[in-house]
């Protein structure tokens, strides 16, 4: 995508999202701005991230990942961006930044097998609801959902950016 990314990452007790996304755009604004002579934001907004409850809800973000530059109309194909996971995960290209899913490796014991089966879920358009995942701050069932909602007082659906409207005296 040409003004954000995704990713899916595994967080310990010790981790500190916030703190890594900050760092990780900050070294990308440098970089990019040292290379274009740039100077303004480089990313439409700030990084956003969900809580995924189980394995199925995690495929099904990975799935919505891998074809959103073909829902974009960037590639006709997932193999055919470059920046995403699909070309390892569905062609077992090799590429140091992926570790692979624990998910995507009990799909199969065998290479090929495992591979196909990706394919084969990846393509299968009866499963995934890419609105509805990309409008919600918790994925999973709703009682997953209906918990945390009311553990944090965080609302299901994300609200819209910006300020509140100003009240009439």
């Amino acid at each position: 995508m040409n003004n954000h990314i995704h990713l899916i990452v595994w967080l310990t007790v010790a981790s500190n999202l916030s703190k890594f996304m900050k760092q990780l755009n900050l070294m990308y604004f440098n970089y990019y701005k040292k290379i274009h002579d740039y100077c303004g934001h480089v990313w439409q907004g700030r990084y956003k991230s969900n809580i995924i409850e189980t394995e199925f809800y995690l495929l099904q973000c990975g799935k919505y990942i891998e074809l959103n530059p073909v829902r974009a109309g960037i590639v006709r194909l997932p193999e055919e961006y470059v920046f995403c996971s699909y070309r390892h995960y569905a062609c077992g290209k090799p590429d140091a930044v992926i570790s692979d899913s624990p998910i995507f490796l009990g799909l199969a014991d065998h290479s090929l097998e495992r591979r196909k089966r990706y394919v084969e879920f990846v393509v299968d358009s009866s499963i995934i609801d890419s609105n509805r995942l990309a409008s919600q701050v918790f994925i999973g069932s709703e009682d997953f959902v209906s918990k945390l909602r009311k553990d944090y007082g965080i609302k299901e659906i994300k609200s819209k950016g910006g300020r509140p409207k100003k009240q009439k005296p």
